[in-house]
């Protein structure tokens, strides 16, 4: 069984960027964090920060960009949204310690919007990775989730 690691993903994702494949990097770097996490668009920019894939000097145009491809994704229904922006403060405190990535907690700028990625969006990054298994030529094509 091919079991897919954060160092997988990362391979994957610097590939995506290079073809400028906004939604496919998202969907991948969603599916790198814990399944019961909900992950707000600055986690996003942290971890590709954090492995070396993006100008640092760039951050407003890439969250911008993640932001667009995090709408698509959301409205194909490979992930979910959780609008934090009607909660009252005490339930949005509640609701932060679940959320991975930096997060406004200011009443005027915080946080708005939360993601996690569905079902589709995880059988979808699987078959990314199955796909590039048999490309590749090997014969070990079952794939197991890092984050259940």
């Amino acid at each position: 069984m091919y079991v897919i690691t954060e160092d997988h993903i990362k391979k994957e994702v610097a590939e995506l960027l290079k073809k400028n494949y906004w939604q496919r990097v998202c969907l991948l770097v969603l599916f790198s964090a814990p399944a019961s996490k909900l992950v707000s668009r600055s986690f996003i920019y942290e971890k590709l920060s954090e492995w070396a894939l993006v100008d640092p000097l760039g951050k407003a145009c890439i969250l911008k960009t993640i932001t667009s491809a995090l709408c698509e994704l959301h409205e194909k229904g490979q992930i979910e949204r959780e609008d934090l922006s009607r909660l009252r403060q005490k339930d949005f405190d509640r609701a932060c310690a679940k959320i991975l990535g930096t997060i406004s907690a200011c009443p005027k700028n915080r946080t708005q919007t939360a993601y996690k990625i569905s079902k589709a969006g995880r059988a979808k990054a699987k078959e990314m990775f199955k796909l590039q298994t048999i490309q590749r030529g090997c014969d070990r094509c079952a794939i197991s989730s890092m984050a259940a």
